[in-house]
Formats: structure tokens, sequence, C-alpha cells
């Protein structure tokens, strides 16, 4: 335990560092597709919708001075409304620190999902000998991965998805037999891979090689544990998403 408490201090550190950073007034104002996701968030809980409307861009503009640029919309009337054109699934989990922290709490969940990515390569690594949470620590922070943390975008949260589906499939690897419990966290894998799918299309194919391993090991029961709730929450994902918009 003596060994995590310099970890804990740093991460209390960091989530701190998060919440207080002077992030979303910075001129000169969003950076990317910033726009986008916090105007989603703050639709998805103010109005409780995807919808585009004059309620969005007067928080926009409350929010930055020049408004809020760059914001990617669509429309399927001919422009009588108007919706986000960007995947809802990183502004839906955010929610929670929205409700607490307001716009700042998206780089707070950024900072609360990159810390349990490094506590989750800390335990996987837990047996090994040296000094292995400082070469973590340099894996993790000292890369350009750590600078999205600071970037109201899903960059963080795909990661997040993608690591611990990840990490899920390679613990239970261990185990020769499974218990309901190993196909549970199975299934979590799989939804962790639909909610990246959602996010950003291209990040499915990292999913192939568990479905292929676990094919190869003849693991059929987990392969339906980890390929039907990817699936089905993809199709639950998708059609909220149709609903909405």
């Amino acid at each position: 335990m003596h060994r995590s408490v310099p970890l804990i201090a740093i991460s209390i550190l960091l989530l701190g560092l998060a919440g207080g950073i002077y992030k979303v007034h910075f001129p000169p104002g969003p950076i990317g597709d910033e726009p986008a996701y916090v105007m989603m968030a703050e639709s998805l809980w103010h109005d409780h919708d995807l919808a585009y409307d004059h309620r969005d861009l007067l928080r926009g503009y409350r929010l930055w001075d020049q408004g809020p640029n760059g914001v990617i919309l669509f429309t399927a009337d001919g422009g009588k409304s108007m919706f986000y054109g960007k995947p809802y699934i990183y502004p839906l989990a955010s929610l929670p620190f929205y409700a607490v922290f307001g716009i700042q709490g998206l780089v707070v969940f950024n900072m609360a999902l990159f810390l349990a990515m490094f506590w989750g390569a800390v335990w996987w690594w837990r047996q090994e000998s040296g000094h292995v949470a400082l070469f973590l620590g340099g894996f993790f922070f000292a890369s350009v991965s750590f600078a999205y943390v600071f970037w109201m975008q899903p960059e963080v949260f795909n990661m997040a998805c993608l690591f611990f589906a990840v990490l899920i499939w390679l613990h239970l690897r261990r185990f020769a037999q499974w218990s309901p419990r190993q196909s549970a966290l199975m299934a979590i894998a799989g939804v962790l891979i639909a909610c990246a799918y959602i996010s950003k299309e291209p990040t499915v194919l990292l999913g192939g090689p568990i479905a292929l391993d676990l094919l190869w090991q003849r693991r059929f029961k987990g392969f339906l544990a980890f390929a039907a709730p990817a699936l089905l929450g993809l199709a639950f994902l998708f059609l909220l998403q149709r609903h909405e918009t």
C-alpha cells in the first residue's frame, strides 16, 4: 500500500489540475471539434436532445467570445431543423462530470479516464520487479497522448474503451475455464468496442484480434459473450442516435 501513496497523491493533483486549469474560455476560442462536443453535452443535459437551435447558439456565445466556431451540423428537412453531426457517445458518457463541474467536467472526465488507464496498467504489471510505476508513468505522461486530456474531444475516451477491452481480454486469457463472471467481463469488453466504434468507426478493427484469438482458442462461448453484446450495444446506440436526430 505504501508504494501506492505517491501515485494516489499525483492522481489527486492531476484531477485538481484538470478541474482548475483555465481551459474553457482560453483565447482565441475552441480548438478543432471541441465546440461540437461541448455543445452536445450542454444540449443533452439542458435540452435533452441533439438538436441545434437558438438555445445552443446563445450558450456557445456565453462560452466563447467568437462563438462556436467549426460546429458540424446536418439537416434532413432542408434546414428547418438542424442536428449535431458528431457521435454523441462521448458527450453522453461525460454527462455526470458535466453535472458536477460544468463544462470543465469534460476535462476532468478525460483526466479520470487517463488515470484509470494508468492504474489499470499498474495493476496488470503489479507482479513485475523494479521501478514499474516509474516506467509506466513515463509511457503515459511523457507521451503525446497526454495532451489530449486537455482537449474536450473523444480521443481519450476512445483510448480508454480500447485499452480496457484489451486489458480484460489479456486478463481472461490466464483462465483455463471461465465462470459466469469471466463471461460477463468479456461482455463488457464487447460493449466497450461498440462504444469505441460509435465514437470512431475504424477503432472496431482493434476488436478483431480479440475475436480471432477467442476462436483460435476454441472459446466459442467467450466469443459469443464478446460479440453478442458488441452487436447489440452497437445496434442500440445507433438506433438511439437515429431517434434523437
